[in-house]
């Protein structure tokens, strides 16, 4: 389902994930939003004494601490690597992010996905497992998986 939107600002108040801001005040809360945080990058890039940012900050209402990351986060040029993004302060990220853009799959960031509780090898889940990490799945694995596959057949061909 596509969802029209009247603004871009419409689009990133339903982006905004449920942090505690009603619905019906998000827009408000968006809006009154641009231009500090737009002070406060500007802070954050051009000003050694960071007591301004502070008190762009100490300003907000907890609605407008709710919602500032991701409206400081959708100023974001995406399609920049982290060391671009972060050239100017000098930072070097490590190496697993030098190459990664925002636009990668979340895996690439933060690693494979937790092994879920019970995905044991030799199970259907250890098979799903191995899948989620980008493993070849072990043989007790296939074989418990091909199992649980034959199972499912046969009980949707008697029902």
């Amino acid at each position: 389902m596509t969802q029209a939107f009247t603004t871009q600002a419409d689009r990133l108040t339903v982006m905004i994930p449920p942090c505690g801001v009603p619905e019906n005040r998000m827009r408000g809360v968006v809006d009154s939003l641009i231009g500090p945080a737009l002070r406060l990058a500007g802070t954050i890039h051009g000003v050694d004494d960071l007591t301004e940012a502070g008190e762009v900050i100490n300003k907000l209402t907890l609605d407008q601490l709710l919602v500032l990351p991701f409206v400081l986060a959708a100023m974001v040029d995406i399609d920049k690597t982290p060391g671009e993004m972060l050239g100017w302060t000098g930072y070097v990220p490590p190496a697993k992010f030098r190459r990664v853009t925002a636009v990668a799959p979340a895996s690439v960031l933060t690693g494979p996905p937790a092994r879920r509780p019970g995905a044991v090898c030799g199970t259907r889940k250890g098979f799903i497992s191995h899948q989620q990490h980008g493993e070849p799945p072990c043989r007790e694995c296939t074989v418990a998986s091909d199992a649980w596959e034959r199972t499912r057949r046969a009980t949707h061909a008697a029902a």
